[in-house]
């Protein structure tokens, strides 16, 4: 998570969200990837990303005597990422609006319920949902 103020990042706050379910954690890091990069950040650091993500589960693993390459193989990670990259596109048009709702129209969703809540996105939602989707077009996994 981000703050921003004026336009420029004050605060990031970095959470793993692998206990909301169980699941891969390829799914973390395309988490992470979609809802806290823009394209431009993708293009020069996905791989560095991906490879300081997976080393840091590798020591985390080492703190229970548990061998990542056992437990869940750079080749495994490799093949599920490739496999559920559209997760990523998913998770910009799901989760987008409410990364990038308009900072005078953050609902109170301590007073209304999710059924009846309804914000504006920013520009910035429009811009990450089209550059996204130019990924996932560039990448093959959308057709125009």
């Amino acid at each position: 998570m981000m703050k921003e103020i004026n336009g420029n990042v004050v605060d990031l706050i970095p959470i793993d969200y692998q206990l909301m379910h169980y699941g891969s954690p390829v799914n973390d890091f395309m988490y992470f990837i979609y809802s806290c990069t823009d394209r431009t950040m993708r293009k020069q650091h996905f791989q560095h990303l991906k490879d300081v993500y997976y080393s840091s589960m590798e020591r985390f693993l080492e703190y229970f005597d548990m061998d990542a390459a056992t437990v869940y193989s750079k080749a495994e990670f490799e093949k599920v990422l490739k496999e559920t990259l559209d997760f990523g596109l998913i998770i910009v048009i799901i989760f987008g609006p409410f990364l990038f709702v308009d900072e005078d129209d953050v609902p109170d969703v301590s007073k209304d319920s999710m059924e009846t809540v309804s914000f504006k996105t920013d520009d910035k939602y429009k811009d990450r949902l089209r550059e996204t989707i130019e990924e996932f077009i560039e990448w093959g996994y959308v057709q125009c």
